[in-house]
């Protein structure tokens, strides 16, 4: 795992964001998570509205070695509680998520 790469992703996650609040910040988020994914493949986004709640999901897959095998889903989110700075469990979760991606990327096989 690459420590510079982890503390720069936290640094720029754990900013103020909320889709009501502070839509600049998630934007902001969003961008910055479609570019970290984009560097392991092709990422899917995703839209969806539930009642008065919208928001985005990006999805990034890597191919299974064993098509017996069921698939495995890893995520993580990246909205904010309102003046928080979604750095608890949101930044935390993406940037081992994004640690996650670069390992599987450079080991195919495991």
């Amino acid at each position: 795992m690459n420590k510079q790469q982890l503390l720069k992703d936290l640094k720029e996650l754990a900013v103020p964001r909320h889709s009501k609040w502070d839509p600049l910040g998630l934007m902001s988020v969003r961008i910055y998570i479609n570019a970290r994914l984009s560097v392991y493949g092709d990422v899917v986004e995703h839209s969806f509205k539930e009642g008065s709640e919208e928001g985005v999901n990006y999805i990034l897959k890597f191919p299974g070695h064993n098509p017996k095998l069921d698939p495995i889903l890893i995520g993580a989110h990246y909205d904010g509680p309102i003046k928080s700075p979604g750095a608890d469990d949101n930044a935390s979760g993406l940037a081992a998520l994004f640690a996650l991606a670069e390992h599987w990327s450079n080991n195919s096989s495991a």
